[in-house]
């Protein structure tokens, strides 16, 4: 288990120091990508489940790119390796992506405070929780409806957690989300 805060300096990659001086570039830059993927899913594109791909690794440098963002909204991240590998069949790119949406959307709409917990595993399942104000009951299952968003004039395409359910149905996985009026927690179980 590790953590990070405010105060830890972290040499990661360009991509990620730019991300942070440039948060709204960033969240542009993703709003396109996730239109594009959203696009690129409607026309069928097969994801390639050839490649054997390492869960916790994905998750783990998942937290490390996006950390220095988390840290500038306000947050500080955690990172919890139940193993220290879990080997599906997989698609990689798709996997970063997904976690990294699911850790984008933490950031987003958890409020600027508290912890943002990444946890990978040993099942193969990889969680993203926040202690932001947390989900009503009645919109937790549209969540990953396409184009749908809690708060309706957020930023964003609303296409975040339904990239991240298409990602983990085709990789014979589920979605779920668990939230109350306190912090939001989201799984991906991938088979």
């Amino acid at each position: 288990s590790s953590s990070m805060s405010g105060r830890s300096t972290n040499t990661l990659d360009r991509e990620s120091n730019a991300a942070v001086t440039s948060n709204e570039g960033f969240q542009s830059r993703a709003d396109e990508r996730d239109v594009a993927g959203f696009d690129a899913w409607q026309k069928g594109i097969l994801l390639r489940l050839v490649e054997t791909v390492d869960l916790v690794d994905i998750a783990r440098t998942a937290v490390a790119d996006l950390a220095p963002l988390a840290i500038a909204a306000g947050y500080e991240m955690s990172f919890h390796g139940e193993a220290e590998c879990v080997e599906r069949r997989g698609d990689s790119s798709a996997l970063r992506r997904a976690i990294g949406n699911l850790i984008r959307n933490a950031i987003e709409h958890a409020g600027g405070y508290g912890t943002i917990t990444v946890s990978a595993l040993a099942d193969g399942e990889i969680s993203v929780s926040d202690e932001g104000p947390g989900i009503p009951a009645d919109q937790q299952d549209l969540v990953f409806e396409p184009f749908y968003r809690v708060v309706p004039n957020s930023r964003g395409a609303g296409l975040g957690l339904s990239l991240v359910k298409q990602i983990a149905e085709k990789h014979g996985g589920h979605a779920s989300i668990e939230s109350g009026s306190y912090g939001t927690k989201v799984t991906c179980g991938f088979e």
